[in-house]
């Protein structure tokens, strides 16, 4: 095969099974330090700065090597990390790839890696890729020299590469150093200077800023995403790719209603074109979540490893026959009729994108293709092996029609029927899935297979329990809201993490943490736009919030407070940053394309422990205004361009 697909996820026996039949390659058997390669991400593994555990991750830095778990460098070494744009060190940011001293560590802490691992020879991979933080890699005036010399905002960042492979080379002929090609304001393109890599210099180009809905070689929505891809394979003598099939789940997981299997076969068919022989595939949420055609995508992705001229409608009808059986005719249709909505949105669709977002997502259309559904599970109502097939592809329809309840008209919602049994079949689908997926081991050694198959269905839930809450209603806003005519109640949304259980919020669910009074302001607007530079704006509010509202509502009881007016953009997000793990309320779904600059007027519902030890927040209520605001441009923060993934 001229392509090996990376490993899909294993926490499920079974799919180590399906990764064996199917020739996917386990990523230990070609990293060095196989024990924990999914952060490809590695510079702080290699100089620790002895803030993050080893095994942990924290603010998208992972802890050290095991190996180097003992060595801790900020405290004795602030100067091998970055420069921040005050003129301060930090440690949560990237090193100062300038810095000699610190490169030469770094080359000392990776041979220790290496002797760790029992190298004995031959080809293996060695990740020296940035951490998973975006913006300028450090401020310091040597790396901002070496950013000049290279023209390139990763210009101490390939200097550092050039200075590794030159050292690598002479010492470990057969290792290749792998790196991350990635975001838009840091390694996704090469510098014009780099007309050849190294022979042992490896990028995986990771397009992660690339529109969902379509292919990479989609114009002109992808059209950055391709050219650089087709730029790295023409500097680059190996090229790894870290392929996307779909969205992450993030926040709130959450599967939009998506085929991306077209999409797929095109992206595979450019990393043919681009001379690609090792696909390292990512869902986010991994082939244990069978939700919105995960498992068929995997299948797919793995054919097209082995033979890229396969044509896919034909993979395709073959899965859905084994996979659907008598429902496989009406399956096909909708999962064609997805396809084509797909290619027609004009929707620019995230990495983590709101499931309410899809323009073709309205009411009409989701109780049409719940009616398909019904017809599907009548037809296999015998054959509980494809019934349970088919109700994992209808799982995220269920999850996206719920999403939408309170949007619905009342007319729909007459029509949809009765929403508790709505969520109870989600609810059974999920339960349903996790108990096949460990159904050996579960007679096996049930003890052991029971504690994780609750975990995961916990967190499955989560997501869902979050929807479910906001399509119920919740509790009646306060009087002083009945003179609007037209108002949004958005619940919170905290990534990767489950809201916190609270009687007192009107939906039930609220996000709590510390109280953080040396904030200057606690809200700010985030917005995205694919054709800016940068792409993400953090922009102030008229009303700035933080630790002084608080004074004379510090009594642990809610209170609405007014954050001011504000125009929202495609994708918009409220965040707060005065709890540990930020919190952020989407306002994608309220964008009005007839009228972009449109304000709409903020009131978040907030609590204040009276020992000021805690604030949580439970809702945000929003009133769209009839006025629109100046399209001047706006303000951003001076860290506009951090970004969590």
């Amino acid at each position: 095969p001229y392509m090996t697909a990376g490993r899909v996820n294993d926490r499920a026996p079974c799919v180590l099974i399906f990764a064996r039949r199917n020739a996917i390659v386990h990523e230990k058997e070609i990293f060095i330090d196989g024990d924990y390669p999914l952060h490809l991400h590695a510079l702080q593994r290699f100089i620790p700065s002895g803030k993050i555990p080893c095994g942990s991750v924290i603010n998208n830095i992972a802890g050290p090597l095991k190996c180097l778990k003992n060595k801790a460098y900020f405290d004795t070494h602030p100067e091998w990390f970055s420069l921040d744009v005050d003129g301060k060190r930090t440690c949560w940011r990237q090193l100062c790839l300038s810095n000699m001293e610190m490169r030469d560590e770094f080359m000392r802490n990776l041979e220790i890696a290496i002797k760790a691992d029992n190298y004995k020879g031959g080809r293996k991979l060695l990740s020296v890729s940035q951490d998973d933080k975006s913006g300028p890699f450090c401020f310091c005036s040597n790396c901002k020299a070496l950013e000049k010399k290279y023209g390139h905002p990763a210009g101490a960042y390939y200097d550092f590469l050039f200075d590794l492979s030159a050292r690598f080379a002479k010492k470990y002929p057969e290792i290749l150093l792998c790196f991350l090609a990635y975001r838009d304001n840091q390694t996704l393109y090469p510098a014009k200077c780099m007309k050849k890599l190294p022979a042992n210099l490896l990028p995986s180009y990771a397009p992660l800023g690339c529109d969902f809905t379509k292919p990479l070689n989609y114009r002109p929505t992808n059209a950055i995403q391709e050219d650089c891809f087709r730029k790295w394979a023409s500097v680059a003598e190996q090229l790894h790719w870290w392929s996307y099939p779909a969205p992450y789940p993030r926040p709130i997981l959450s599967f939009p209603l998506i085929a991306n299997i077209h999409r797929i076969a095109e992206n595979f068919r450019l990393a043919h074109q681009c001379k690609v022989n090792y696909a390292y595939c990512q869902y986010g949420a991994g082939l244990y979540s069978n939700y919105g055609f995960n498992d068929l995508r995997t299948y797919l992705l793995a054919q097209l490893c082995r033979d890229i001229t396969l044509d896919e409608k034909k993979v395709i009808s073959e899965y859905a026959e084994g996979c659907y059986g008598k429902a496989a005719p009406l399956m096909l249709k909708y999962i064609a009729e997805l396809e084509k909505l797909e290619a027609e949105t004009k929707v620019y669709m995230r990495w983590n994108p709101d499931v309410r977002i899809l323009p073709y997502t309205t009411g009409a259309n989701l109780l049409r293709w719940e009616r398909d559904f019904d017809a599907m599970e009548n037809l296999v109502r015998d054959d509980a092996r494809a019934l349970l097939n088919v109700r994992r592809a209808r799982y995220n329809l269920d999850q996206t029609l719920i999403a939408k309840w309170p949007w619905l008209t009342p007319e729909e919602i007459k029509t949809a029927g009765d929403l508790e049994k709505l969520i109870a079949r989600a609810e059974q689908t999920i339960s349903d899935d996790l108990n096949d997926l460990y159904r050996k081991e579960l007679r096996r050694a049930p003890g052991k297979y029971r504690k994780m198959v609750n975990g995961s269905l916990k967190w499955h839930r989560s997501g869902l329990d979050q929807f479910s809450a906001r399509a119920r209603g919740g509790k009646p806003l306060p009087a002083e809201f009945a003179k609007y005519r037209k108002l949004y109640r958005i619940l919170p949304e905290r990534n990767m993490k489950a809201l916190d259980m609270d009687p007192d919020a009107p939906f039930g669910l609220a996000v709590k943490g510390r109280f953080r009074s040396e904030m200057p302001s606690w809200f700010h607007l985030r917005s995205y736009d694919s054709k800016r530079i940068p792409n993400w704006l953090n922009v102030e509010l008229s009303r700035p919030f933080n630790a002084k509202n608080a004074e004379g509502r510090l009594d642990g009881k809610y209170h609405y407070l007014s954050l001011g007016p504000v125009m929202i953009e495609e994708f918009s997000q409220l965040r707060l940053w005065a709890v540990e793990s930020s919190a952020d309320f989407c306002l994608s779904q309220l964008f009005d394309r007839e009228r972009p600059h449109r304000l709409y007027d903020l009131h978040i519902l907030i609590a204040f422990a009276p020992d000021k030890s805690w604030v949580k927040v439970a809702e945000l209520v929003v009133i769209p205004l009839d006025e629109d605001a100046n399209p001047a441009p706006v303000k951003a923060r001076k860290d506009t361009q951090d970004e969590f993934v």
